[in-house]
């Protein structure tokens, strides 16, 4: 906290996914803020929706090995932004509002496909405490 009273810079969470369609908010946040006045936090989330959901520890050690390369690309993308990556397992936008919570997220970056605004998505809009931003595909 005393470190973002000194900077003063706006933190921005951007949610990924690994798809061509969330990496256009990788490219939205580098081409709308100035890498000197915001610190990104990049979220990705591997969805444990599945029935029973995962069950063994080689299936947690599975999912956080697919979190790398996302997490990888974004990093690369946001080269000369200061960012903070972060990995999770579980429910996307539970795990995208508890993370803009707890990281005092100024505004949330995300996308939708581009027809509708997707359940994660939505979720998020309809209990996020901070400014959204939606990226269309």
């Amino acid at each position: 906290m005393y470190g973002r009273c000194l900077t003063l810079k706006k933190r921005v969470l951007v949610a990924v996914d690994g798809t061509p369609r969330g990496t256009r908010a990788i490219e939205f946040v580098r081409g709308e803020f100035n890498p000197d006045e915001v610190y990104v936090i990049v979220l990705t989330v591997y969805e444990d929706v599945a029935p029973g959901g995962l069950r063994e520890e080689k299936d947690y050690e599975q999912a956080r090995k697919a979190l790398d390369p996302i997490l990888d690309a974004a990093k690369e993308g946001l080269a000369g932004f200061e960012i903070q990556l972060l990995g999770a397992i579980g429910r996307a936008a539970e795990h995208i509002l508890d993370t803009a919570e707890e990281e005092n997220a100024d505004v949330i970056v995300m996308t939708k496909s581009h027809r509708t605004i997707g359940s994660v998505t939505s979720h998020v809009v309809k209990y996020a405490t901070c400014m959204i931003m939606i990226v269309p595909e």
